[in-house]
């Protein structure tokens, strides 16, 4: 399929295909003067938009999708740079929920003390 297709099924535009493909996360066929975007695009298109999704930067994505071209798909290696990827992203995750939920408590706090001075005082 061409760039207008691909960006209608992806719902994506057609800016953002050619930075991906500028960037060389997405490497479509080149067949004359057209670019044809396959499987391949597609499934790699739907990778980097999960991996935004779950908060890694495109310098991250392509660093994966570098080691992805140069090991193969599904090697070893690749699985296990992708394992610590996913790893380092979960400890991040987690490191993120914690400090909400520091915040969360700090806020809570602030409103007892609200709402505790909201009763004694006479607050039309």
């Amino acid at each position: 399929m061409q760039i207008g297709a691909f960006v209608r099924e992806m719902g994506t535009t057609a800016d953002t295909v050619r930075y991906y493909m500028e960037l060389s996360l997405l490497g479509p066929e080149l067949k004359g003067n057209r670019y044809s975007f396959g499987e391949k695009e597609i499934r790699d298109f739907q990778a980097i938009v999960q991996l935004k999704q779950w908060g890694y930067a495109v310098k991250e994505i392509q660093c994966l999708f570098r080691h992805k071209a140069q090991s193969g798909c599904g090697t070893a290696g690749v699985l296990r740079f992708a394992r610590d990827m996913l790893q380092e992203r979960v400890h991040a995750i987690d490191s993120s929920i914690a400090e909400l939920g520091r915040q969360r408590d700090g806020v809570l706090e602030n409103l007892a003390e609200v709402e505790a001075v909201l009763g004694r005082v006479d607050v039309p």
